[in-house]
Parts: C-alpha cells; structure tokens; sequence
C-alpha cells in the first residue's frame, strides 16, 4: 500500500544572500571526508527524522539516489557535515538544479537528534542558501513534507515564500499531481 507525501514548495532569491546568523559550526565537505562518513552521518541524522522522503534504515542506498539525481551538476564541495566541536550536528546538501544552473535546492538538511531543538535548522539553511550563492545560483526552490513543522518554520525564518504544493508517492517518489507553481519543475522524485 503506498503513501502520499504532501510538500509544501517554497522559493527565495539568492541575489547577494549571505546568511544573517552567528554560525557555531565547522564544516567538512564530502570532498574531505568521503562518502563512508557521510553515509554514517546520515544513518544517525535520519534516526527520528520529520522528512517523510528518506528511509532511515538505508542511507547507503539514500545517498546514492541524491549523487545520481545531481547527475554532472554533483559538487561534493557543497555537501557538508557541520560539527559542534567533535561532535555531528548536522548535515546540508545544497545542490545547483542540473538543468537550471541558475537555480539551486537543498537536497536535504538535517540536525543529529542530539542537536534538535536548539534553532540549528535555519542556520544550516541559512548555510545552505550561501553556498548555493557563492555557487552562482540565483535563485533557491525547496520543500518539504507539510507535516515538518520545524522544516516549514525555518523556510519562513530564511526569508522563503511559498510556491506552492505537490504530491508524490513516498515509496517511488513518482509525482502524483503538479504542483499549482508553474515555474517548479522536479529533478525527478521526491527529494
């Protein structure tokens, strides 16, 4: 039996974006780490995650569906793990949409579940919407799962403005009707 997820779309200019936040963390890419510590990183991120989007018994397999959806836009440099001294905090993945390179997306975010509740969130979006800037991309499209409070409280505390919703099937990730935005297309599936 499958189920539908209901994203909301949001959308930001980048135009200029530097984050408005005092930043705690310090960050490795997935260009200095590697992709074994990333998908460590993600196992433990996505333990009691609010994003109905990944699986959390499979990031392995998680990990890999986001390289192939970067396809040759792929820049391991701007997939980061963000640290609070020796400690995973979180993670951001900003990617520049391959068929837009103007436009870029966050193909996940996450706070570790030691570090939640603590507005990590919107400085990890916030750190996200940067790279994205300095990347080149003007402009930012993103969303979530309409039941991620948090996620949904951080677009607007970032400036976000909604773009829209749409809906796709959480087990293939098939879009199920278009979002009501005529400018949002999809990579290709739910994330």
């Amino acid at each position: 039996m499958s189920r539908t997820i209901i994203k909301r779309i949001v959308r930001r200019s980048l135009k200029g974006y530097h984050s408005p936040y005092r930043d705690p963390f310090r960050y490795l890419s997935m260009r200095q780490t590697g992709r074994k510590r990333f998908i460590a990183a993600m196992r433990t991120i996505l333990s009691g995650t609010l994003s109905g989007d990944f699986n959390p018994r499979a990031p392995h397999s998680e990990l890999r569906l986001l390289e192939h959806l970067a396809g040759k836009a792929l820049d391991r440099g701007l997939w980061q793990l963000a640290y609070v001294g020796r400690h995973l905090a979180g993670m951001v993945l900003a990617q520049r949409r391959p068929s837009r390179p103007n436009e870029g997306t966050l193909f996940f975010l996450g706070i570790s579940p030691a570090f939640r509740g603590r507005s990590y969130g919107k400085i990890l979006h916030a750190k996200g919407l940067e790279l994205l800037a300095h990347a080149g991309c003007l402009r930012y499209l993103g969303g979530t799962d309409i039941r991620n409070k948090p996620m949904l409280q951080t677009f607007r505390a970032n400036g976000c403005r909604a773009a829209g919703t749409w809906a796709c099937d959480a087990q293939t990730g098939k879009r199920l009707r278009r979002a009501r935005n005529r400018h949002f297309q999809i990579i290709h599936a739910c994330h």
